[in-house]
């Protein structure tokens, strides 16, 4: 199995980290950009930083996990980390840009609450996935083990 050496890691760790914060402080962006109904100006960050950079977070996250000391899947926390990242990913793909899009288009119209659920929540999963790191949880995600056919139980 390839592992990186502890350069490459730690490059590969600083674009991660950047990338991440990149997309949280978009985030808040595009809240204060939603609450003040600036929808074409929230849609251009959208396509132009937090796309990209949720892509760059899944993708080096990934990298890490599968070549770095911790895994993919391995640890719960790294697990969670995946899940809420490549949630978080599709839903900036499948739910806010087109929302952002159709406010655009019809910009001066009421607030949907997509566009102001969808970055507050994303914060507070992105808040968990900055916890979930710092912390590390120990438990290990556990296979059930099948006893051997030549294995007693008691």
């Amino acid at each position: 199995m390839i592992k990186l050496t502890p350069g490459w890691r730690k490059g590969l760790l600083s674009i991660h980290i950047a990338a991440a914060v990149g997309v949280f402080g978009s985030d808040l962006a595009l809240l204060a950009l939603a609450l003040a109904g600036l929808y074409p100006s929230a849609l251009l960050i959208a396509q132009t930083v937090v796309e990209p950079l949720a892509i760059a977070a899944l993708a080096t996250g990934l990298l890490l996990a599968l070549l770095g000391p911790y895994g993919l899947l391995r640890y719960w926390w790294t697990a969670l980390k995946l899940a809420i990242t490549a949630a978080l990913t599709v839903a900036v793909f499948a739910v806010l840009a087109p929302a952002l899009e159709r406010a655009a288009e019809g910009a001066g119209g009421p607030q949907p609450a997509t566009l102001l659920l969808a970055p507050a929540l994303a914060t507070a999963l992105l808040l968990t996935n900055v916890l979930l790191a710092v912390f590390k949880p120990a438990a290990a995600i556990t296979r059930s083990r099948v006893p051997a056919m030549n294995e007693t139980t008691s």
